[in-house]
């Protein structure tokens, strides 16, 4: 005779089996970076994006110059959870999404 399982119960195993599964590929993904399989890669050459960054700064530089700001407030750099990144100027308020620019 199979006894009844109530809804809370599969739930319960279910959430069971997720972190079971969960744990289990930790571990799989810190044993195989220990194991010293996982190279560090070497830094990207960013020749070909220095120009673009450039140009998003003067461009920058330049709407502080018409509005007769002061260069010296900092910008600031945000990197999101996403991977993106935001460039805001703390000095006009200006945001920008360098990422929206790259195909």
């Amino acid at each position: 005779m199979l006894l009844p399982i109530s809804p809370i119960h599969v739930q319960n195993y279910i959430a069971l089996f997720i972190a079971a599964s969960l744990a289990i590929v930790v571990l799989l993904v810190g044993s195989y970076v220990q194991s010293g399989k996982l190279k560090p890669q070497a830094d990207a050459k960013v020749e070909g994006q220095a120009g673009f960054v450039r140009g998003i700064l003067r461009a920058l530089a330049r709407d502080r110059r018409i509005r007769q700001l002061s260069s010296d407030d900092a910008f600031e750099l945000i990197s999101r959870s996403d991977g993106g990144l935001t460039l805001i100027d703390l000095a006009i308020n200006s945001r920008i999404e360098p990422n929206g620019y790259c195909i």
